[in-house]
């Protein structure tokens, strides 16, 4: 799978720049650049980030390009406490629903189950 294919089955299609949903153009242009934002750190989690080096170009790369953005680049609510708080929340309780998304367009199941 593609990676640019796998943005869209975690985040969705981009919206389209200029079609107008409600009175204001303002909030497409918005949706558009937060979308477009949100490519551009996954890019950069999957082809740039140092840490994922060693493992860029292959699937357990790009699930955990998925993983490092949700985990270290989305903004959660500071009223559940600080950031590091938060991560580990998250790990421990299973919320990182785009890196479920990510696992079922990986088809990380079927490729388990092929190992065992």
């Amino acid at each position: 799978m593609e990676f640019h294919s796998l943005i869209k089955s975690v985040i969705g299609e981009q919206p389209s720049k200029y079609t107008v949903k409600d009175d204001s153009m303002n909030s497409v242009r918005r949706a558009w650049t937060e979308w477009s934002n949100k490519r551009d750190r996954l890019m950069y989690r999957w082809s740039d980030d140092p840490k994922n080096a060693s493992i860029t170009g292959t699937a357990w790369g790009a699930l955990m390009a998925v993983q490092a953005y949700e985990q270290k680049d989305l903004r959660s609510s500071k009223a559940s406490g600080s950031k590091s708080e938060r991560h580990h929340k998250n790990l421990v309780m299973g919320k990182l629903p785009l890196t479920a998304k990510a696992v079922k367009a990986l088809e990380v199941d079927k490729v388990l189950v092929g190992m065992s």
